[in-house]
């Protein structure tokens, strides 16, 4: 059986471009929806191939607008470079524990199936 890696610690909030994308996201789902009479009036014009009516009292829904990405101070590591110190031992070790017998099994199975072994 292979066994993954263990589980990781978990990830601490990073202040940044992530978190504020989430809050953005999670404000415009709050947003009202149009009341479905409004959606229903504005599917059957669509089906009937007429112009579709005004919609004067529903409510505008904006797309959140991302936040301007300011490149990181100089001599700061970015949080990708951070994850990749910290996942690359982890994946080294899982794949020198893991790999042999992986490329063993499935180079078994591939000579199984070529010389119709079963």
């Amino acid at each position: 059986m292979i066994a993954g890696p263990p589980p990781s610690p978990p990830l601490r909030s990073y202040p940044g471009l992530a978190l504020r994308q989430r809050r953005d996201t999670i404000a415009a789902m709050r947003q009202e929806d149009p009341p479905i009479d409004i959606i229903l009036e504005q599917i059957r014009a669509r089906m009937a191939g007429e112009p579709e009516p005004d919609v004067v009292n529903a409510p505008a829904v904006k797309a959140p607008q991302p936040a301007p990405v300011a490149p990181p101070p100089a001599g700061a590591i970015t949080l990708e470079a951070l994850v990749r110190s910290l996942l690359e031992p982890q994946l080294q070790r899982w794949l020198d524990a893991n790999l042999p017998e992986m490329v063993e099994r499935l180079a078994q199975a591939e000579i199984r199936r070529l010389t119709g072994q079963s």
